[in-house]
């Protein structure tokens, strides 16, 4: 996914078919939840579903799995 600072979808693939886009919306609530308790991370684990994002500039780069993938080939 390609999300705009508000958590907007711009532009998104779906490549397994396993999440689907509603779980963007769920992740910006997730990173405002852990920003409030001071515990970001780029790997968020979340109900089964893993997020992992890059935030450059005012867009964020996010990968959605429910599978077990490597988090550093992605980033």
């Amino acid at each position: 996914f390609f999300l705009d600072i508000k958590g907007r979808i711009i532009i998104f693939r779906d490549y397994r078919g396993d999440v689907s886009p509603k779980y963007a919306e769920k992740f910006m609530a997730k990173i405002n939840e852990m920003e409030e308790a001071g515990k970001l991370s780029p790997v968020i684990h979340d109900d089964g579903v893993t997020y992992i994002y890059l935030q450059v500039a005012n867009l964020y780069l996010l990968a959605v799995t429910r599978t077990n993938v490597n988090a550093t080939s992605i980033v």
